[in-house]
Protein backbone atom coordinates (compact mmCIF):
# COMPACT_ATOMS: atom_id res chain seq x y z
CA UNK A 1 0.00 0.00 0.00
CA UNK A 2 1.33 3.44 -0.78
CA UNK A 3 2.07 5.72 2.13
CA UNK A 4 -0.89 8.07 1.54
CA UNK A 5 -3.28 5.16 1.04
CA UNK A 6 -1.99 3.50 4.21
CA UNK A 7 -2.57 6.69 6.22
CA UNK A 8 -6.12 7.01 4.88
CA UNK A 9 -6.74 3.36 5.74
CA UNK A 10 -5.44 3.91 9.29
CA UNK A 11 -7.67 6.95 9.66
CA UNK A 12 -10.75 5.06 8.43
CA UNK A 13 -10.00 2.15 10.79
CA UNK A 14 -9.51 4.57 13.67
CA UNK A 15 -12.79 6.37 12.97
CA UNK A 16 -14.73 3.11 12.60
CA UNK A 17 -13.23 1.68 15.77
CA UNK A 18 -13.84 4.87 17.70
CA UNK A 19 -17.53 4.57 16.80
CA UNK A 20 -17.96 0.80 17.19
CA UNK A 21 -15.75 -0.17 20.15
CA UNK A 22 -17.31 2.02 22.88
CA UNK A 23 -20.86 1.06 21.93
CA UNK A 24 -20.01 -2.63 21.59
CA UNK A 25 -18.31 -2.59 24.99
CA UNK A 26 -21.28 -0.95 26.67
CA UNK A 27 -23.74 -3.22 24.86
CA UNK A 28 -21.96 -6.34 26.10
CA UNK A 29 -21.53 -5.01 29.64
CA UNK A 30 -17.74 -4.55 29.51
CA UNK A 31 -16.20 -2.34 32.19
CA UNK A 32 -15.60 1.27 31.17
CA UNK A 33 -11.79 1.02 31.49
CA UNK A 34 -11.73 -1.99 29.13
CA UNK A 35 -13.89 -0.20 26.58
CA UNK A 36 -11.66 2.89 26.75
CA UNK A 37 -8.50 0.78 26.47
CA UNK A 38 -9.79 -1.02 23.42
CA UNK A 39 -10.81 2.27 21.86
CA UNK A 40 -7.37 3.79 22.48
CA UNK A 41 -5.65 0.75 20.99
CA UNK A 42 -7.87 0.81 17.93
CA UNK A 43 -7.19 4.51 17.34
CA UNK A 44 -3.57 4.89 18.40
CA UNK A 45 -1.87 1.65 17.31
CA UNK A 46 -2.23 2.13 13.52
CA UNK A 47 -0.67 5.59 13.72
CA UNK A 48 2.15 4.52 16.04
CA UNK A 49 3.07 1.49 13.92
CA UNK A 50 2.96 3.61 10.77
CA UNK A 51 5.31 6.12 12.39
CA UNK A 52 7.71 3.49 13.75
CA UNK A 53 7.95 1.55 10.49
CA UNK A 54 7.97 4.36 7.94
CA UNK A 55 8.50 7.81 9.46
CA UNK A 56 11.06 7.17 12.19
CA UNK A 57 13.72 5.68 9.88
CA UNK A 58 13.37 8.66 7.52
CA UNK A 59 13.74 11.07 10.43
CA UNK A 60 16.87 9.20 11.51
CA UNK A 61 18.36 9.58 8.02
CA UNK A 62 17.51 6.18 6.54
CA UNK A 63 15.74 5.99 3.20
CA UNK A 64 14.86 3.20 0.75
CA UNK A 65 17.14 4.66 -1.95
CA UNK A 66 19.61 7.51 -2.41
CA UNK A 67 19.99 9.81 -5.40
CA UNK A 68 23.26 9.16 -7.25
CA UNK A 69 23.50 12.82 -8.25
CA UNK A 70 22.62 14.94 -5.20
CA UNK A 71 22.86 12.26 -2.50
CA UNK A 72 19.35 12.98 -1.18
CA UNK A 73 17.17 10.29 0.38
CA UNK A 74 14.35 8.98 -1.80
CA UNK A 75 10.97 7.33 -1.33
CA UNK A 76 10.33 7.66 -5.08
CA UNK A 77 12.34 8.49 -8.16
CA UNK A 78 13.94 7.25 -11.37
CA UNK A 79 15.56 3.81 -11.47
CA UNK A 80 18.11 3.12 -14.20
CA UNK A 81 19.42 -0.26 -15.37
CA UNK A 82 17.56 -2.34 -12.75
CA UNK A 83 18.92 -0.40 -9.80
CA UNK A 84 22.40 0.47 -10.99
CA UNK A 85 21.59 4.18 -10.58
CA UNK A 86 18.83 6.21 -8.89
CA UNK A 87 17.79 9.82 -9.42
CA UNK A 88 15.31 11.76 -7.31
CA UNK A 89 14.04 14.19 -9.97
CA UNK A 90 14.43 15.31 -13.57
CA UNK A 91 16.89 18.01 -12.56
CA UNK A 92 19.26 15.39 -11.14
CA UNK A 93 18.57 12.99 -14.01
CA UNK A 94 19.44 15.52 -16.74
CA UNK A 95 22.62 16.85 -15.14
CA UNK A 96 25.72 15.78 -17.00
CA UNK A 97 25.46 14.17 -20.43
CA UNK A 98 21.96 12.69 -20.03
CA UNK A 99 19.48 14.01 -22.65
CA UNK A 100 15.78 13.61 -23.39
CA UNK A 101 16.69 11.54 -26.47
CA UNK A 102 18.70 9.13 -24.33
CA UNK A 103 15.82 9.05 -21.82
CA UNK A 104 13.34 8.11 -24.55
CA UNK A 105 15.65 5.37 -25.86
CA UNK A 106 16.16 3.88 -22.40
CA UNK A 107 12.47 4.18 -21.59
CA UNK A 108 11.56 2.31 -24.79
CA UNK A 109 13.97 -0.47 -23.75
CA UNK A 110 12.55 -0.55 -20.19
CA UNK A 111 15.95 0.47 -18.82
CA UNK A 112 14.61 3.54 -16.98
CA UNK A 113 11.37 4.07 -15.10
CA UNK A 114 9.81 6.10 -12.29
CA UNK A 115 8.95 4.10 -9.21
CA UNK A 116 8.39 4.39 -5.50
CA UNK A 117 9.59 2.40 -2.51
CA UNK A 118 6.81 3.23 -0.06
CA UNK A 119 5.94 -0.45 0.36
CA UNK A 120 9.54 -1.58 0.75
CA UNK A 121 10.23 -2.80 4.27
CA UNK A 122 12.99 -0.89 6.10
CA UNK A 123 15.25 -3.95 6.30
CA UNK A 124 15.57 -3.76 2.49
CA UNK A 125 16.46 -0.07 2.45
CA UNK A 126 19.89 0.98 1.18
CA UNK A 127 22.41 2.44 3.58
CA UNK A 128 23.39 6.06 3.14
CA UNK A 129 26.27 6.41 0.67
CA UNK A 130 29.62 7.24 2.24
CA UNK A 131 30.21 10.11 -0.18
CA UNK A 132 27.63 12.43 -1.67
CA UNK A 133 26.38 11.32 -5.07
CA UNK A 134 27.84 7.81 -4.86
CA UNK A 135 25.92 4.59 -4.45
Amino acid sequence: MKQATRRIFCLVVAVLCSCVVPFAGVAFGAPAWLTLSAWLLAVVVPFITDWIIYEKPAILGNFPRWCNRCGGGMFEGYCLFDGLEYFCCKRCLYQGDFTTIKFEELYAENQIYWTDWHDLEPEHWHNKPTERGQK
